[in-house]
């Protein structure tokens, strides 16, 4: 048997025909000095996604599902007939920048007992996307949801919340989005992938607290970059519920590995802190001031927050 190439490259997509074009047309260009394979899992497009691969990128391989089976479930698909010695998931609605993720795969290969990479993740504007994360828990909420770490000065709040915030150093993390996670084939092979039987939202974390569990690092490296457009083919299938799942999914992940009763505390800090951010920013709103108009802005999200929040915690009683 051959062997196989250093790095397959999985994206998955669902009616992102022409962002999907983007996506591998920038693969193709800033991976073209590293031995690749590219894989797409088209879940059941009907934007002619699955057409476009096939006519204008025939050295992709392609696998085409009948049904939309979820995103971790058609990532597991791929990854299971990959025959690269590291797997790169790419969401299908982001794009390589440069050669930074070529370079950051040299880089990954050479620390010890690294489990999963990220990189840095930008909007096509140009903002950044904050994608690492702290593993929810009592504790962070209480920090992050009541404003507690404004008490506790920049250094230390920097320390407890790091990860979250800063996007500038390397540094190991809790866990990160699925856009982007570059990881050797053993660490797949030793936990399973995604956890199928979530759909969509929550797989990242869940599979993400799995391999630390297993003994392996998760590692950011902001030297390398990629452009996520956000959401492409989940604003299409949930529209404005995608914050309510994630919500759920978060307290789900606390009740699964914390019990019920951490996770009814972390909805009752939750819903505190939601209350307060609603009561806060309706205040500053009406007092007028040069920020009156970003607090006005941001009026709908909490409040739709706090609403969600209701709503989780009227379901799980």
């Amino acid at each position: 048997m051959m062997p196989g190439p250093a790095l397959s490259v999985v994206i998955v997509s669902w009616n992102t025909r022409d962002l999907l074009r983007d996506c591998l047309a920038s693969v193709a260009q800033h991976l073209a000095g590293a031995e690749h394979e590219v894989i797409v899992v088209d879940n059941a497009s009907t934007d002619g996604s699955a057409d476009m691969v096939a006519a204008e990128f025939p050295a992709v391989r392609l696998l085409s599902n009948a049904e939309n089976v979820g995103f971790g479930t058609a990532n597991n698909q791929a990854m299971r007939v990959a025959r690269g010695a590291w797997l790169m998931l790419l969401n299908s609605d982001a794009a390589l920048a440069d050669d930074s993720v070529a370079k950051l795969l040299r880089r990954a290969r050479a620390h010890g007992n690294l489990g999963l990479a990220h990189c840095r993740v930008r909007f096509p504007d140009g903002r950044l996307q904050h994608t690492t994360y702290r593993f929810p828990s009592l504790r962070l909420a209480l920090l992050e949801d009541l404003g507690l770490y404004k008490l506790l000065g920049a250094r230390a709040a920097a320390r407890l919340l790091g990860p979250h915030f800063d996007q500038e150093s390397e540094r190991d993390v809790d866990w990160v989005a699925g856009v982007f996670m570059l990881l050797p084939r053993e660490v797949f092979e030793r936990t399973g992938g995604f956890d199928e039987r979530l759909f969509m939202y929550g797989e990242d974390l869940e599979w993400c607290r799995r391999i630390r569990d297993d003994g392996w690092r998760i590692r950011f490296f902001p030297q390398a970059e990629i452009v996520h457009h956000n959401h492409a083919s989940s604003q299409i299938l949930f529209g404005d519920g995608r914050a309510a799942l994630c919500l759920e999914r978060h307290h789900a992940f606390l009740a699964e590995r914390h019990g019920k009763l951490v996770a009814a505390a972390l909805m009752a800090v939750g819903l505190t802190g939601s209350a307060l951010r609603c009561a806060w920013y309706a205040a500053r709103a009406r007092l007028g001031g040069r920020r009156a108009d970003a607090y006005r802005a941001m009026q709908p999200s909490v409040t739709a927050t706090f609403r969600t929040l209701c709503a989780i915690a009227v379901r799980r009683r």
